[in-house]
This record gives structure tokens, C-alpha cells and sequence, in this order.
């Protein structure tokens, strides 16, 4: 009795230091790091291996306040399209138009939760086992996208990927 108590309080001990050094190695890994000493040229060659593109403030600034306001007149096309009379026939299918925000930290499940949200999919699952079986849900790209429902799955894979 008393070996069966001393090995069930080595597996819990045992246990306990493999879930902290797991817990320990995750949260070190979402540490901010610090690269100020990291040299330019190495900066440079990783953007060009990146295709990223640099832009200064003021550019960016500009680009972010004409994303607010296509987004505001994207609202009243919305608002003004489901106010209007619905003449279209019962035969047409009805295509969505959303823009697609993918910030920073979403993942591929919280980007096909909005997109059949704002009906663009039909159903989240086979969005996200597509990005699964061709690897892409790595390579998914920060930004806004202009999708509509008539676009197949792998266009919009093809549109928020690298």
C-alpha cells in the first residue's frame, strides 16, 4: 500500500513539472521582444524575404482614416441597400459584401466566425479545413479584404494569404 501511495505522488509530482515547464515555455514565448540592436541590413533582407512593404506614418495614417471612411459608406450601401425595395427576383441568389478585418492574434476559426457571420460562407467548417489541408492558416496576412459571397473558399484563401 505504502509503494502504491509513494509512485501515485511521483506521477503527480512528475506531471505537475512537465505542465509547468510547458506553461513556463508558453508564456516566455509570448514575451514582447526587444529589437533595437538588431541591425538594419538584417531588418532589410527580412522584409525583402518577407514581401512586406514599409510605409512611413503619414502614409499609413492616410490609408488607415480611407479605410474608416470606405467603411462608413460601406455601412450606409448597407443600410441604404436593406431599406430599399426588394424588386430582385426570388430565383437570385443574393451576394454579401463584407470588408474582412484580420488583426493581429485572430485565427483561422475567428476569421471564418465573421465571415459567416456576415454571410459570405454558409458554414465555418469547410473554410477552415481547406486553410488546414493546403497548410495556410500560418500564412494568413494582417489587413483589410473586400470580399463578397459569390467568391469561392479558395479565393478568399488565396486573398488573406501570402
Amino acid at each position: 500500500m505504502k509503494r502504491m501511495v509513494m509512485a501515485y505522488s511521483v506521477g503527480l509530482l512528475t506531471a505537475t513539472f512537465i505542465f509547468g515547464l510547458i506553461y513556463w515555455m508558453e508564456v516566455n514565448s509570448n514575451e514582447v521582444k526587444d529589437f533595437s540592436n538588431v541591425p538594419e541590413s538584417e531588418i532589410q533582407t527580412y522584409i525583402e524575404e518577407q514581401e512586406l512593404k514599409l510605409l512611413p506614418q503619414d502614409e499609413y495614417t492616410n490609408l488607415v482614416d480611407k479605410n474608416k471612411e470606405l467603411k462608413a459608406q460601406l455601412k450606409a450601401l448597407k443600410k441604404e441597400s436593406s431599406t430599399s425595395d426588394d424588386s430582385a427576383s426570388s430565383n437570385e441568389k443574393d451576394v454579401f459584401h463584407y470588408v474582412l478585418e484580420i488583426e493581429q492574434g485572430m485565427n483561422s476559426s475567428d476569421i471564418a466566425d465573421s465571415l459567416e457571420r456576415n454571410k459570405i460562407i454558409n458554414d465555418r467548417k469547410p473554410f477552415i479545413d481547406y486553410l488546414a489541408e493546403h497548410d495556410l492558416s500560418q500564412t494568413i496576412q494582417l489587413g483589410s479584404y473586400e470580399i463578397d459571397s459569390s467568391m469561392s473558399i479558395e479565393e478568399i484563401a488565396k486573398l488573406i494569404t501570402r
